[in-house]
């Protein structure tokens, strides 16, 4: 049998020193995920793997990235004062016996319970020589000043469009007792009490 040169053998080149293969990775997906992958697959011209590999690295790369846009629009010690925050608002549901998906936030025993956590360790972190009395705005005006900034449909108001966001977020029977707050703190504040 002649050896013939210039031919390659079957199947693909071995890898060369240094070149690692990559790992495999067997899963189950519903029909409806994997059509979407292929047909994104088929438009960014790779093989169904590489679309997988490329979306996960990108969702990881995306993790650390939500770290460092809470860190920009918050500095980091309040951004990680906020993570601290949502892991008691997701575990908030649990605490009172009802699921995550509900609108734990008009349960009154979830709702209850997450106030308490937060105060607690609003409390537990408070510095020890705090200061009895403020000048200048107090906290319970600056906080008033937010829920009638989240209760105004006026898209005059500066944050009109951050307000809108955050109602829509946070679903009609959380937006109606935030309107219901801020006709009452607007009562209050024209002395109608």
């Amino acid at each position: 049998m002649a050896l013939q040169v210039g031919r390659r053998g079957r199947g693909r080149p071995p890898k060369t020193a240094g070149e690692s293969k990559r790992s495999k990775v067997f899963m189950r997906m519903r029909p409806s995920v994997k059509a979407a992958l292929e047909a994104e697959a088929r438009q960014t011209s790779r093989s169904l793997s590489e679309e997988v590999e490329a979306r996960l690295e990108a969702s990881l790369r995306g993790e650390r990235s939500i770290d460092e846009r809470l860190d920009d629009m918050y500095g980091r010690h309040a951004a990680e004062l906020l993570k601290l925050i949502g892991r008691i608002f997701r575990g908030a549901p649990a605490w009172a016996g009802v699921s995550a998906e509900d609108e734990w936030l008009n349960h009154p025993i979830a709702y209850a319970m997450a106030e308490r956590q937060i105060r607690r360790v609003l409390e537990r972190l408070r510095p020890p020589e705090s200061p009895q009395t403020l000048s200048g705005e107090t906290p319970e005006l600056y906080a008033d000043r937010l829920l009638l900034a989240l209760a105004s449909t006026d898209p005059n108001v500066v944050s009109a469009s951050w307000a809108a966001t955050v109602r829509d977020r946070l679903g009609s029977r959380t937006t109606d007792r935030i309107f219901e707050v801020g006709q009452r703190i607007d009562r209050e504040r024209r002395g109608e009490g």
